[in-house]
């Protein structure tokens, strides 16, 4: 459980390496799913804390982000936002890029993230500050591109990183000790991932700030120096190079 001024995230574990949440404010009983991949495990935690689940928001239309909002939709009645044209028949009602939302208690910013799949996007809660960031950004590291291109992903994770430093980052998957162990391969010089890891094998990390992401992200630091020379580049190269050079290297991992 995190709480940020007043809100308070439950950050369910499902499937394989998933990621659902549950959010409420303490003042009140209403709450929001997001990506709800497993409906038992969250329609459990809504009974026992007595929650009013008021929506949905889905970032992404992949399986195991929405394949439990039938079954909760149909005990709740609560309503399902998602991306436009995403050819979900659950979804009530599409957001655009920017859009500014309000539902109960709750206002959030949708931001528009094609990438890792054509109709992605993220839900920004400014007021805290924080993001769910689906498959787009993953804690040190990113989502793969599987219908976007490579200049969508550059895209939506230059928006992403021009946020508030201080926004916490709740995203899809727990792949943080894969993805730092790929950085480290990558920066064996960089002693921040060696501190990630060490306190991650101790205690869970399962979210960090936007700041701290960048310090051990490669996908955030495309145009870092140091990065290139690791990648093997000889002359200084675009960030859309270095992007897709990440890419092929982080798709060869599990």
């Amino acid at each position: 459980m995190f709480t940020a001024n007043g809100l308070i995230v439950y950050q369910l574990p499902i499937l394989e390496d998933n990621f659902s949440y549950l959010i409420k404010q303490d003042r009140s009983n209403e709450a929001l799913a997001i990506d709800p991949g497993d409906a038992d495990k969250v329609m459990k935690l809504v009974e026992e804390k007595g929650m009013d689940l008021k929506a949905i928001l889905i970032t992404h239309v992949h399986a195991k982000h929405v394949q439990g909002v039938h079954e909760i939709k149909a005990k709740t009645g609560c309503l399902v936002i998602g991306p436009p044209n995403a050819g979900f028949e659950e979804i009530d009602q599409d957001v655009a890029d920017d859009e500014e939302c309000s539902i109960g208690l709750f206002s959030f910013q949708t931001l528009s993230t094609p990438g890792h799949t054509k109709d992605s996007q993220i839900y920004l809660f400014e007021d805290f500050p924080l993001i769910f960031s689906g498959d787009t950004l993953l804690l040190a590291g990113a989502g793969r591109i599987f219908e976007g291109s490579t200049q969508q992903m550059y895209n939506s994770l230059k928006k992403i990183r021009s946020l508030n430093q201080k926004t916490h980052i709740f995203c899809g998957h727990n792949s943080y000790e894969k993805n730092l162990l790929f950085a480290l391969g990558l920066e064996p010089e960089n002693e921040e991932i060696y501190k990630r890891l060490e306190t991650h094998r101790i205690r869970s990390i399962t979210t960090t700030t936007l700041q701290d992401d960048l310090l051990v992200n490669p996908f955030l630091r495309l145009d870092d120096p140091k990065l290139h020379h690791a990648l093997g580049f000889k002359h200084k190269p675009s960030d859309l190079q270095v992007l897709e050079e990440l890419r092929i290297r982080r798709n060869q991992l599990s």
